[in-house]
């Protein structure tokens, strides 16, 4: 099954809930947290960024960048 969009609202409503607090913005999985390697979640002019790669990593995807078309690909079984 190759899906060309995932609805990452969803996915992330679905999944995570991200709260702020004194320490930063702190995103859970299913009562786990999710740990961030390089950019850390961040709060800009009232909107919640949140890196996808921590994200899907957390919920078992592989992820690879093709850095000459600037695409990540998802993949977790037969989901691309």
């Amino acid at each position: 099954m190759k899906l060309k969009y995932i609805p990452i609202t969803a996915i992330c409503t679905a999944f995570m809930c991200a709260a702020v607090s004194a320490a930063g913005i702190t995103v859970t999985i299913d009562d786990t947290t999710v740990e961030f390697a390089d950019v850390q979640p961040m709060i800009v002019n009232g909107r919640t960024y949140v890196p996808l790669r921590g994200v899907f990593e957390k919920l078992g995807f592989d992820i690879a960048w093709d850095n000459n078309i600037k695409t990540a690909t998802l993949t977790k079984g037969n989901i691309e």
